[in-house]
């Protein structure tokens, strides 16, 4: 099955409806300027790909917003994660700046505001 077409005429909301009824594991693209985004399903769930950063989605930046680190704290573990393979939250758990639970919290934060984005801000997108 092959789709294409303009989030203008139909709904992100109908497209995932149908992919998800017809069982299938695939990759929607979604096109928005320069702007893609991967939409990955798989019998494991859905999962949001994207090149570009959104800075404000970034899980120490939203640790600042909900108050679990400061501004200081996110750098030193910032430069902590540089010298290192680790992930961000794992250096801050494993530093004791954040619990794991605050990370978790934060990435629930993170996929919430990804998915609100990508289902109110596409009327003019492409899809495929």
């Amino acid at each position: 099955m092959s789709l294409k077409g303009n989030l203008s005429s139909v709904n992100l909301t109908e497209i995932f409806q149908m992919l998800s009824l017809s069982g299938r594991e695939g990759t929607l693209f979604i096109y928005e300027g320069s702007r893609k985004r991967a939409i990955c399903f798989t019998k494991e769930g859905v999962s949001i790909r994207s090149r570009e950063r959104n800075e404000n989605l970034l899980i120490g930046k939203i640790l600042v917003r909900l108050g679990f680190l400061d501004e200081e704290q996110l750098q030193q573990a910032v430069e902590t994660r540089r010298s290192g393979d680790k992930l961000i939250g794992d250096v801050l758990v494993d530093s004791g700046l954040c619990s794991r639970e605050e990370v978790e919290d934060a990435f629930r934060v993170q996929s919430a505001e990804e998915i609100q984005d990508l289902f109110l801000y596409r009327s003019d997108a492409q899809f495929e």
